[in-house]
């Protein structure tokens, strides 16, 4: 199998906050950030965020003692309950507990100020 990524991905174990519209109107949430690259990421999430639906992501990390704010926007390219994702629960430990739904989100473009916690 071909790796298709621009970005390398990396594991991270991350709260994210995040607002997304669809269907049904505006709504705000928190998510369980799994794995992230410069081009997107990998979350669960109590919520189901419809395919195609616009986020606006916001990160709070801790970096030589000092709270970094970061926020970016993204598209659900893929969503859906996590058990649909077997291969998925495995390799990050996911259990019905972490959340129900999985999405996967592309960046709207590159997050670059990302870089300093890739590594």
């Amino acid at each position: 199998m071909s790796e298709r990524r621009q970005y390398p991905r990396y594991n991270k174990d991350l709260t994210i906050d995040y607002s997304y519209r669809d269907s049904k109107g505006k709504h705000s949430a928190r998510g369980r950030l799994l794995n992230v690259s410069l081009g997107g990421l990998f979350m669960v999430s109590s919520n189901l965020v419809e395919k195609d639906s616009p986020l606006t992501m916001n990160f709070h990390l801790f970096k030589d003692g000092k709270e970094i704010d970061l926020a970016t926007d993204g598209t659900i390219l893929r969503s859906g309950p996590v058990e649909q994702e077997a291969e998925l629960m495995q390799r990050y430990g996911i259990g019905r507990d972490s959340g129900k739904f999985f999405a996967v989100v592309k960046f709207v473009e590159p997050f670059f100020r990302l870089s300093f916690m890739l590594q």
